[in-house]
């Protein structure tokens, strides 16, 4: 089953995700799609970031709770993640990490460290 989210916006970042549901869910994890609008959108290899994130990460976000809450923890990360993605292009910042991004691909900091209290980069 696919079906369609409704678009995340902040600023002037839009994302739009589709949601791939297999019927052997919650053994088989949903994939999700994401897709941008504006300017550079194309180019932008932070959205393959958050795929990854929502994706293949998966497996940090059940390990406290059942697996039938998968799809909605996933929604979570995704939802937190894009905050993050759209904080970090933003010229007005609030300081929830140390470093915007990193690497040769701008990777920007997906991960919460609860103890310090600041999101960090993998």
């Amino acid at each position: 089953m696919t079906t369609s989210l409704k678009p995340l916006s902040k600023s002037d970042t839009e994302l739009k995700a589709v949601v791939v549901i297999s019927p052997q869910y919650p053994t088989v994890p949903p994939a999700f799609i994401l897709s941008r609008n504006g300017v550079g959108a194309n180019k932008d290899s932070n959205i393959k970031g958050l795929e990854a994130e929502v994706n293949v990460h998966y497996h940090e976000l059940v390990f406290a709770c059942s697996p039938k809450w998968l799809l909605s923890l996933q929604i979570k990360r995704l939802v937190m993640c894009f905050d993050i993605y759209a904080e970090c292009e933003s010229s007005e910042r609030e300081k929830l990490y140390f470093r915007v991004s990193r690497g040769t691909d701008r990777s920007k900091p997906y991960v919460y460290d609860s103890e310090k209290g600041i999101f960090s980069h993998r």
